[in-house]
């Protein structure tokens, strides 16, 4: 299971940080929700010093624009993930 160090950004600013770990692998471009806060994935790299992957969040300001891009995903016939991205 891949272990995480994650940043969650608003704009250029780093908001909340954190670790995690995740079954199913992030990749860049996704829609995730990390702790009641929508977001996409901007950029996923490997630390390897530190055993984890750091993962980069741009954080939505609100939720409707993460449901507007599931709902486009969903018409371009794109799997739909959200349901396993979701993190506690």
């Amino acid at each position: 299971m891949p272990a995480y160090a994650y940043e969650l950004r608003r704009g250029d600013q780093i908001v909340a940080t954190g670790h995690m770990s995740q079954k199913v692998p992030l990749v860049a471009g996704e829609p995730i929700m990390i702790e009641g806060h929508h977001g996409i994935v901007r950029s996923v790299s490997s630390q390897m010093d530190a055993g984890e992957f750091r993962v980069v969040v741009q954080l939505m300001p609100n939720g409707t624009a993460a449901e507007a891009y599931i709902e486009r995903s969903r018409e371009l016939g794109v799997q739909d993930t959200w349901s396993s991205r979701l993190f506690s």
